[in-house]
């Protein structure tokens, strides 16, 4: 294999190692109920796979779509976080 490859797999077993991995589909419907503003499938999927753990966290993750969140509902995110670690 070479270097690229390596790497990508690299990736694929850590990420899928992540603590949220496992209960991807709890946690994104549970995502999903808080009905947050302008917050779609795409970026509750990426929030699940990075996993933020701070208000900075969430807001540097939702940058890259040009979402600004409230800190109440970056809050409502981080809540439903907590509860699988």
């Amino acid at each position: 294999m070479n270097y690229r490859a390596i790497k990508v797999e690299d990736y694929l077993n850590n990420s899928a190692n992540a603590p949220y991995a496992k209960k991807f589909d709890e946690l994104f419907e549970k995502l999903a109920k808080l009905e947050l503003p302008r917050i779609k499938d795409i970026q509750i999927k990426k929030l699940i796979d990075i996993g933020p753990k701070n208000l900075n966290d969430v807001k540097i993750i939702l940058q890259g779509y040009n979402i600004s969140l409230s800190n109440e509902n970056v809050q409502k995110i981080l809540d439903v976080f907590k509860e699988y670690i």
